[in-house]
Order: C-alpha cells, then sequence, then structure tokens
C-alpha cells in the first residue's frame, strides 16, 4: 500500500489534495492537527491526513466515497474525523486499521437492551445539526485563542525588540488596572501606589486616596469681620453654576433648616440674558435680594448697600478658558469684591486635558476652592483626582443633579475615594449641606444643569 501525509490549513483543502492524489478509491489513514510555531510558541492550526491507496489489513477499506456505517456504535461527527470504526494498531512498521468486531457491537446492544434502551441512529438532520452546533462553538474558541495568542506574539516580538522591558508585576495589578480604568492619569497611579507597602488592599488604596483628596466642608459664615463674606463663583460655560447658587442659599436662609443668615445674590453675567432672569426667579422664590453689576465699580457699589448682610453669593458668566477678555474682565470685578472667596466650578464629565487647561487658564482668578458638578452624568472620577492633583485645591462641594436645593452635598475625602474606588455611586452617601433645606425649588426655564 502507498502512503503519504498531506498538510493543509483545513480539513478540506486537505481532502480536496488526497482525492488529486489517490482518487475515491483513497484510504484515511490518520487524521491530526497541530500548529506551527512561531516565536517558538503556538501558531496557526492545520490539518495533517495520512492517506493510501488499496486494502488495509487484508478486508475491502472504506474509500472516501463510501457513506459512514449505520450501524456504528460511534457519532457521525467523531466518525468524521476517527473514520468511524477504525482503530490505529501501533507496533507494526506501518500503520494498519482493523473492523471494530460484531461481537463488541453485539455485547454493546445487549447491554443497552438490559436497560431498557435502543440503539439509536441519529437521523441525517440530527447530525448536521449537531456538527454546525459543535463548529459554531469550536470557532469561537479558536478565535478567542487566536485572539489572546497574537496579543501574546505581539508583546514576545516588542520584547524580543527591546520595544519594551520585561513585564512587571505592576501590569497585572488588578488595583493599577481599576485607577487606570477610572482614568486617573499614570504618573498618579504610580505614585498612589508606590506610597503602598505591597501587597496593595482595599483598606490601605482607600486611606491613599483620601490623602490626595483635601476638603474644606461647607461655606461658613463667622460674622467676625465687617460686612458680608463673598463668595463667588467662576468656571466655564455649562457647569451649572447658577443653579448651583441657588442650592447653596437654602443652608443659609430657609426657615427651618438654615442658620439664619442673611444672603445676597450678585450676577456678574453679562452675556446671557436669560442666566439673569433664572437667578431673578430663584431670588423670589428664596426671598433674597438681587444685584445684577456690569462693571467692577458697580460691583463695589452694590457690597456698599448690602453691609448688613452675612453673605454675597456672586454669579458669573460662563468663560471659556481661552477667551483672555472675558477672564480679565471677571479678574477686574473679583478685585473690587475683595476680600473674596473664589470656587472654580469644573464638571465631573469634563476630559482630564481640558480641566489642566480650565485649571491653569483660570489662576488669574485666584480660586482658593474647587467645585464639582454633574456627578450624575459621569460614570469614571479619576479626572477629579487627576484635577485635585493638578490645582492643590480644596473641594468644596458635589452636585449630583437638577433638583434645587437638594441635589448637592458637601465634599468629603471619603465621599471622593469612595467614588473612585467605584463603592459610591454619584447618587449614594449623601452628605446635607450646612443646614441645608429640603423643600423643592422649580428649575424650569433654568439654562444650567449642576
Amino acid at each position: 500500500m502507498r502512503v503519504k501525509r498531506f498538510t493543509a490549513p483545513t480539513m478540506a483543502e486537505a481532502m480536496r489534495r488526497v482525492r488529486e492524489e489517490f482518487g475515491e478509491d483513497a484510504v484515511i489513514v490518520q487524521t491530526r492537527e497541530w500548529r506551527r510555531p512561531i516565536l517558538g510558541l503556538f501558531g496557526r492550526p492545520y490539518v495533517e491526513v495520512t492517506a493510501g491507496a488499496g486494502p488495509v489489513c487484508g478486508k475491502p477499506s472504506t474509500r472516501l466515497s463510501e457513506p459512514p456505517a449505520q450501524n456504528s456504535l460511534l457519532t457521525p461527527a467523531f466518525s468524521a474525523s476517527a473514520r468511524d470504526d477504525r482503530l490505529e494498531l501501533s507496533g507494526s512498521s506501518a500503520p494498519r486499521t482493523c473492523i471494530a468486531s460484531p461481537q463488541l457491537r453485539a455485547l454493546a446492544q445487549s447491554i443497552l437492551a438490559k436497560q431498557g434502551k435502543e440503539v439509536e441512529v441519529p437521523t441525517e438532520e440530527q447530525v448536521r445539526r449537531d456538527t454546525l452546533d459543535a463548529a459554531v462553538v469550536l470557532d469561537q474558541r479558536l478565535v478567542s485563542l487566536d485572539e489572546k495568542l497574537g496579543r501574546l506574539n505581539s508583546l514576545i516580538e516588542r520584547v524580543s525588540w527591546g520595544q519594551i522591558g520585561p513585564v512587571s508585576a505592576c501590569e497585572t495589578d488588578p488595583w493599577k488596572m481599576h485607577l487606570r480604568a477610572q482614568d486617573v492619569e499614570e504618573s498618579l497611579v504610580d505614585d498612589i501606589l508606590s506610597a503602598i507597602r505591597p501587597p496593595v488592599s482595599h483598606l490601605a488604596l482607600r486611606q491613599q486616596l483620601i490623602r490626595r483628596f483635601p476638603a474644606t466642608g461647607a461655606i461658613r459664615v463667622d460674622n467676625k469681620g465687617p460686612g458680608p463674606k463673598l463668595v463667588m463663583l467662576v468656571g466655564p460655560t455649562g457647569v451649572g453654576k447658577t443653579t448651583t447658587l441657588a442650592k447653596i442659599a437654602p443652608g443659609f436662609t430657609h426657615p427651618r433648616t438654615g442658620q439664619g443668615k442673611k444672603v445676597v445674590f450678585m450676577t456678574a453675567d453679562l452675556f446671557r440674558i436669560a442666566a439673569v432672569e433664572q437667578l431673578h426667579k430663584y431670588s423670589e422664590i428664596l426671598r433674597v435680594p438681587l444685584e445684577v453689576v456690569y462693571v467692577p465699580e458697580e460691583a463695589a457699589a452694590a457690597i456698599g448697600r448690602h453691609q448688613n448682610a452675612d453673605l454675597i453669593l456672586i454669579d458669573t458668566g460662563g468663560t471659556g478658558q481661552r477667551n483672555e477678555s472675558q477672564i480679565a474682565n471677571l479678574a477686574a470685578i473679583a478685585r473690587a469684591c475683595k476680600p473674596l472667596e473664589v470656587h472654580l466650578v469644573v464638571s465631573a464629565t469634563t476630559k482630564s486635558t481640558d480641566l489642566a487647561d480650565i485649571i491653569e487658564r483660570f489662576q488669574v482668578l485666584e480660586p482658593q476652592r474647587l467645585l464639582i458638578t454633574k456627578l450624575d452624568e459621569s460614570t469614571r472620577f479619576g479626572n477629579i483626582l487627576n484635577a485635585a492633583a493638578q490645582s492643590q485645591l480644596p473641594i468644596s462641594y458635589l452636585t449630583t443633579g437638577q433638583m434645587v436645593p437638594e441635589d448637592i452635598e458637601v465634599a468629603t475625602s471619603e465621599r471622593l475615594a469612595d467614588l473612585v474606588l467605584g463603592d459610591g455611586g454619584p447618587m449614594g452617601g449623601l452628605v446635607s449641606i450646612s443646614g441645608g433645606a429640603t423643600d423643592t425649588v422649580s428649575t424650569a426655564g433654568g439654562a444650567d444643569h449642576a
């Protein structure tokens, strides 16, 4: 018998070559799958078929054109690769196969008969369906395996060419991967983890994050100095400064839960008429006086008219961080209002690179606090940690929705750490503002969302 080995990427291609070589009288002796190594590791799968022409073991052999034996005890799906009832015998000089004995089949049938079962011969439709189902599962596993091997081969090639160094244990650290997924900057991730003695635990990481998140608590009105305390909110457009101002005020003015302080609203929003109307609506509902100023001299005069107030909350127009003329105008008003406490209002949805630019360009206003809005619209909070690290400013308040005045809380280091760790959702662990009110103020017609 003449025997030859055929190698192909698929079984169909291998069988085509067998037919071309031996015709329809070819006999399949053995099939197996193997992989060609890449860089000494696994490669793509190949099929190897050993076939020959002529009878084997002195008995007529099953040809490629013959259908599988109908009385085979093996399933057709297995028979396709194992050649039904053939068994390869080792120890001889050439591969041989023998037909399964009738006695073995009779024994199997008698065992099934004693159990009240019959030998079921699957239909062609069952064979086709089972084969397709098995092929789909196998393809999915092969695709997943190919993807993993591809990444491994790429990594090995990069290491072999010196593009990267050996993979460190920190690359597989789940906490490092978590901080990266939260968009914490790479240098800050390394700095945080290097400050923790291994192994890194949830508690140790939380404590380290708490140290990185300074918080000031609510605005304090102590009445120690002459005149009112001045607090100005500044920041880019659309972050919700006006709505946030309306959320802060009830903590000082509400008749039941407030501190009984006299509060005044002042707006220097010269670019949006709707913003002035919105704050005017809030001032009517909260019974808080409102001053509208356009130039620094008017700001100084308005402050002089309310020397008996405890707190003046100053709203400003949204200013693009690259609009130098608008920022200069706000800086002039801020100088006229000193002594002044400036809160830089930024959104939790702003990406880290833009936050860094905002913090740098608003430095001319000398902010002393960060105020974070729109926590309810974000799923990652590492950018807040990046902003706190860059600015070195403590965080005063967090806002978590559009409801006035409920959706605001005093920032705490623990709450911020839990946000980054994923333990405190944007609506969880609320801390009421200083004397915060519980009544709801309608935000209909409001342009901002804090």
